[in-house]
């Protein structure tokens, strides 16, 4: 007897690359080798994905030679379309 097999739509990857850009994520990992009490590496990795819009509402850092009144206009708009729940 087969169950219901998956189905998948074109959209599906553009619909969860819109997502992850419009809510953002976040990656913080720490990594460390050791051999008794001597550190042999250790790796910090720090990184957010998302989009200008997202980034500027949470006050993230830009990049030098970011243009910052496009990243501000674009910020102004989307305060502007969040419901009025959702402003911060």
């Amino acid at each position: 007897m087969s169950g219901p097999k998956p189905t998948r739509t074109q959209g599906d990857l553009a619909q969860m690359l819109e997502t992850l850009l419009d809510k953002g994520v976040v990656i913080n990992a720490d990594i460390a080798i050791t051999i008794g009490d001597t550190e042999l590496l250790s790796v910090k990795l720090r990184a957010a994905i998302a989009s200008f819009e997202t980034a500027a509402e949470y006050g993230l850092e830009f990049p030098l030679g970011t243009d910052l009144e496009a990243v501000a206009e674009a910020s102004d708009r989307a305060s502007a379309d969040a419901p009025a729940g959702e402003q911060g």
